[in-house]
């Protein structure tokens, strides 16, 4: 129920913020007719991928958590995962209702102009809110580093190594294959 959530919120509010008056990359064009359907059916896309990144992620990291001497196992693992993301569905809430209350309802309505256009959009780059969600979004990721070090009983610093270890064998695969291709 957490990753449905989180990937919903964090969708949706991705597709508010598109809102021509709210970022700094433009829509493509063949998108914007479109952007009313996107916006509704984001809540359901993203809640599927968020549950699916949440299997997926403690699968991986199950493997890679025995791999580095851990104990833990999925379903341990997908609770601290989707409990350690409290702190950004918090955010997520935070910031739907401060889009909900800027006007963005202009989102699903792509026949409005901009009103503040590329100027405006060049100025959000860098708000507080940028900063709240930085120091949110490192919180929460120190939060699973300690809740898959407690499931798997070991330091964070070996969980940050389990997080590390798929990406470095993948890479490794790929160089490997781009060698052998030349």
């Amino acid at each position: 129920m957490l990753a449905g959530l989180a990937g919903a919120l964090a969708t949706l509010n991705s597709m508010l913020g598109m809102a021509p008056t709210f970022t700094a990359t433009p829509l493509l064009a063949s998108l914007v007719p479109y952007l009313p359907i996107l916006t509704l059916a984001s809540p359901f896309l993203g809640a599927a991928f968020g549950i699916l990144g949440l299997y997926t992620t403690a699968l991986t990291i199950d493997w890679s958590g025995r791999v580095l001497g851990g104990v833990g196992n999925a379903l341990t693992l997908r609770a601290a995962l989707a409990w350690s993301g409290v702190p950004q569905i918090c955010l997520s809430i935070v910031t739907l209702l401060i889009l909900a209350s800027s006007g963005v309802w202009q989102a699903v309505v792509p026949s409005m102009p901009a009103a503040n256009g590329w100027a405006g959009a060049a100025a959000s780059l860098f708000t507080p809110m940028s900063g709240v969600e930085t120091i949110i979004w490192i919180w929460s990721f120190i939060l699973m580093l300690q809740c898959v070090g407690e499931v798997h009983r070991f330091s964070a610093w070996r969980a940050l190594g389990a997080f590390v270890l798929p990406g470095a064998i993948l890479a490794a695969i790929a160089i490997v294959i781009i060698i052998a291709m030349i």
